[in-house]
């Protein structure tokens, strides 16, 4: 394991424009005391500044596990910061008004327990966070329940699981000692109560400035806030600052109030006007929200050159569908694919790939008769999970969930979900649903001329009747549409997950890819290096493998055998083919398999089948 590592890129707005402020010696770990005279490892200590967020942080991160490993400091040792935490449970309980609260509250890096049993007295059900396992083993035997481990999302959704939501988190003196401030931050949103409160009290870096606190710049703290920051990175959250306290512990620190910003409503769904969480009629007049990405078509940006980013692909396989039917001759069922990008304008954009405003869609529009739908849609379910399956994934990372009604999207009479346990929780992987006839009804002319039963927007403006004439009684009808829809870059990060393995008993990391899937899918490797008639023959075999149009097949010339094979493990490539010198005697070569590192020899016939086989 690496000991550290430079950051390049803001931890707060992940921007690359950050620029060097302060460059202190290279330092020792401030805790890291020693029993006797030995070397110890020096660190950098130099501080960025990032031009877009106003985030000061510092540059070199140490891996924390060395940090707090064997951590000594507890809070006890400090009788003005026990006072002051004394003081803080009292402003807190009273700033929130828990008179009569008995719910749970959740120290992260609790340390020893001193807040918490400040909170406990005050009648709060107490949990601490704890990744210091000495001092989490005093907590717990002081009466304090705390979990010796970092806090991140598993760690959150073990105690959403053990003990669950938390209406007040406290968090001091810790959020600038974390570099992954979006997992741990994920983490909170797991635990959080819906109306919950995350206190925290960090360090004010114009107070570090104003004092001259320079000796609080050291390894273990990785971040030096200021207010604008903060709020921007909470903003992406969904989170929003209620309260804000100026103290003087540490030279002069902020005590941050967060909590999550209001539920947004449509009309539709509120009764008599009232939040159906808080039952509060204190709401904001109804605003326009519109998911599409407006734009301008031609030179001049006016109102009659203006349209709308696809939010999904579909549409144009809708519109469409006439022209297939006419130009094609095609009877129901059958179907029309598509992928491409699609863009959406997503209120709160976050987390990873999950989340965002551009991204690369493929669907499958499916259309059937009006009857058939129920049977098609459980085919498609059942055909989608086990096309993953035939991808790499482990069926036992995979669930089908049934959407329920009244979550149902306006056009979908049943929708299942494919969901994919990714390394950080469950996801949607794909969603098959039933459109009924809402999409080609909205399209379709003389729309009271039909049966529709989907709830459609008159659509006086079409031109185009879509539908499909029974033959058999000459009645017209419009075909529902079974509807299978994946993000392309979800599938592509869970078959990845699936497949990359480290294999410590043979040092190598290898892209166990399913064979179609991997994109070089044999690699020809002369034994030595520009040996001419190795080479050569190397080519020769690359050269007839290709015309077996299997896929792609590389030459690797580098020399270095072992190597070579470690390479092409790591990128996925199913077959390794060696070229020496027996084959210039007698044309045999040897073939490795990625997975099995098993390696036979073969004539030429028998590589010929071999591999043909082996891609059936």
């Amino acid at each position: 394991m690496n000991k550290f590592y430079n950051r390049s890129k803001c931890r707060i707005c992940n921007n690359e424009d950050i620029h060097l402020v302060l460059s202190l010696r290279r330092s020792p770990l401030c805790d890291a005391y020693l029993e006797n005279r030995r070397q110890q490892e020096y660190y950098d200590l130099d501080l960025l500044f990032c031009k877009v967020c106003g985030l000061v942080q510092l540059k070199t991160v140490v891996e924390p596990e060395i940090i707090y490993s064997d951590y000594i400091y507890v809070t006890t040792s400090s009788t003005g910061l026990k006072k002051h935490f004394e003081t803080y449970a009292t402003e807190v309980h009273s700033y929130l008004k828990m008179w009569d609260y008995s719910g749970l509250t959740i120290d992260i890096g609790s340390n020893d327990g001193t807040l918490l049993h400040s909170f406990q007295k005050k009648n709060h059900q107490v949990l601490g966070v704890e990744p210091a396992a000495e001092i989490a083993r005093k907590a717990n035997n002081a009466g304090i329940s705390t979990i010796p481990d970092f806090f991140d999302i598993y760690t959150a959704k073990k105690i959403d699981s053990q003990f669950g939501k938390a209406s007040l988190v406290t968090i001091n003196n810790l959020f600038a000692n974390v570099d992954d401030l979006a997992s741990f931050t994920e983490g909170l949103d797991i635990i959080l109560d819906e109306d919950g409160v995350v206190v925290i009290e960090t360090s004010y870096l114009l107070d570090m400035i104003n004092n001259m606190i320079f000796d609080y710049i050291y390894h273990e703290h990785l971040s030096y806030f200021s207010i604008l920051p903060l709020i921007e990175f909470f903003n992406q959250y969904d989170m929003r600052l209620i309260n804000l306290q100026r103290t003087s512990t540490k030279g002069g620190s902020l005590r941050y109030y967060w909590a999550r910003n209001k539920s947004r409503w449509t009309v539709d769904q509120l009764d008599n006007q009232i939040c159906p969480n808080c039952k509060s009629k204190d709401l904001t007049d109804p605003r326009p929200f519109n998911l599409m990405f407006r734009t301008s078509i031609g030179p001049v940006d006016d109102d009659s050159a203006f349209a709308y980013l696809r939010p999904e692909t579909a549409q144009q396989i809708f519109i469409n569908f006439k022209n297939v039917l006419d130009s094609t001759n095609r009877v129901l069922p059958f179907g029309i694919a598509q992928i491409g990008k699609a863009f959406r304008n997503e209120i709160t954009p976050r987390n990873f790939i999950f989340r965002v405003r551009e991204f690369e869609q493929m669907e499958l529009e499916f259309f059937v008769e009006p009857g058939l739908d129920d049977e098609w849609h459980k085919y498609w379910v059942n055909s989608r999970y086990n096309w993953w399956i035939e991808q790499g994934i482990d069926k036992k990372r995979l669930e089908l969930h049934e959407v329920k009604k009244d979550e149902l999207s306006h056009y979908s009479k049943a929708t299942v979900d494919i969901m994919y346990s990714f390394p950080h929780g469950k996801e949607e992987l794909e969603g098959i649903a039933n459109r009924t006839d809402f999409d080609l009804g909205s399209h379709t002319k003389n729309q009271e001329d039909f049966n529709i039963s989907s709830k459609v927007m008159k659509n006086k403006k079409s031109t185009t009747k879509l539908a499909v004439q029974n033959l058999a009684n000459k009645s017209w009808f419009i075909p529902y549409v079974i509807e299978p829809s994946a993000g392309v870059e979800r599938g592509v990060l869970a078959l990845l997950n699936e497949a990359y393995k480290v294999d410590e008993k043979n040092s190598r990391v290898v892209l166990a890819l399913k064979p179609h899937l991997s994109p070089i899918k044999a690699a020809v490797i002369p034994l030595k290096r520009n040996n001419e008639q190795l080479v050569e023959h190397a080519k020769f075999i690359k050269s007839n493998l290709q015309k077996l149009g299997l896929g792609r097949v590389a030459l690797e010339n580098s020399g270095n055998i072992g190597k070579n094979y470690r390479r092409h493990d790591e990128i996925g490539t199913p077959l390794c083919i060696t070229v020496d010198f027996e084959t210039l005697e007698n044309k045999s070569v040897t073939i490795r398999d990625r997975d099995t590192m098993q390696q036979k020899r073969l004539s030429p016939d028998e590589l010929k089948n071999y591999y043909e086989k082996y891609f059936e």
